[in-house]
């Protein structure tokens, strides 16, 4: 009888300490345009299934609430804006470059990206880039706090 109390304790405590250091779940992804806001970083690049870690990302994109894009380059300590949108299942991230800004021949250049996403979990999200011919299609992100 001894034996079997010692068990049914030791087994109470054991689910005890397990359950105590188990991290509360991660909210599902329910809403794209909100799931979506905050801070990303890129973690893995290449085409389809065949993805590589990045070691070293340069920088980081942060989505915001009004539909502007953050580029944040690490090392040039410089914010590029862009806009994005998103439609169904479809992410679109537009950029505006300037050509030649001398005074009177400024030229603009608007490149908009599709891509298809998918939320892996809550802090990451996978981009496969649509309609332009690229080295590497497919990148993964993971959320930064």
């Amino acid at each position: 009888m001894k034996k079997l109390t010692i068990y049914l304790v030791a087994f109470l405590v054991a689910n005890i300490i397990s359950s105590c250091d188990r991290e509360e779940p991660l909210p599902p992804v329910t809403d794209p345009q909100q799931a979506i806001l905050g801070k990303w970083e890129i973690t893995h690049l290449g085409n389809g299934n065949q993805l590589f870690p990045i070691k070293n990302p340069i920088a980081y994109e942060e989505y915001q609430t009004d539909s502007v894009l953050l580029t944040y380059n690490y090392e040039e300590e410089y914010i590029f804006y862009g806009k994005y949108w998103i439609v169904d299942t479809l992410l679109f991230k537009e950029s505006t470059y300037y050509i030649n800004e001398a005074p009177g021949y400024a030229d603009t250049l608007i490149v908009t990206e599709q891509y298809r996403f998918y939320f892996i979990n809550y802090n990451m999200l996978r981009l496969d880039l649509l309609n332009l011919i690229a080295i590497n299609n497919t990148s993964v992100y993971k959320r930064l706090n």
